[in-house]
């Protein structure tokens, strides 16, 4: 039995007086059996392809977005337990990996990490946070490790104290 020949899904969705089903569409009641089986085959056929075309641009997606995770996975860090100091912790970091010559040294128009003040100011203006926590392109050749970037991290979401 070919579903598609038993009933003109056009005429049913103008809802076409002029058709026998056109007709009929204001009173399920009269449709027999048949027909509405017939009918319901027919959408479940048109469900199934839909169904298809959505799970392959979920697929897609899911692909894609795997692929979009920061390059460090800094999830396993919690900054209410991660308690980052300043002094301790930022500082070391900074000193080893940005204070270079031509980076971030005293002077630098790049902004001075030699300080707490220079630094504090790229915490308030976001570059800190974009830079090395978001994007993860500084320091220049990307040697922090996640812990390190975690901290960094965690100092900044506590507002970047000087302790």
């Amino acid at each position: 039995m070919n579903y598609k020949s038993k009933i003109p899904l056009t005429a049913v969705r103008q809802g076409n007086p002029n058709s026998e089903f056109g007709a009929k569409i204001n009173n399920p009641g009269n449709y027999s059996m048949d027909e509405l089986s017939t009918f319901v085959l027919y959408l479940l056929m048109r469900m199934k392809k839909n169904i298809l075309i959505a799970s392959a641009a979920i697929a897609i997606m899911t692909v894609t977005l795997a692929g979009c995770r920061e390059k460090d996975d800094m999830s396993g860090f919690d900054c209410t337990v991660t308690n980052a100091k300043y002094s301790t912790d930022i500082l070391p970091i900074v000193t080893a990996s940005c204070v270079k010559s031509g980076c971030h040294d005293a002077g630098s128009s790049k902004g001075d990490y030699t300080t707490y003040d220079g630094l504090k100011a790229k915490v308030d203006n976001g570059t800190l946070q974009e830079r090395v926590v978001e994007k993860q392109n500084m320091p220049k050749g990307g040697d922090l490790l996640p812990e390190q970037r975690a901290r960094i991290k965690c100092w900044i979401v506590a507002g970047g104290p000087n302790n």
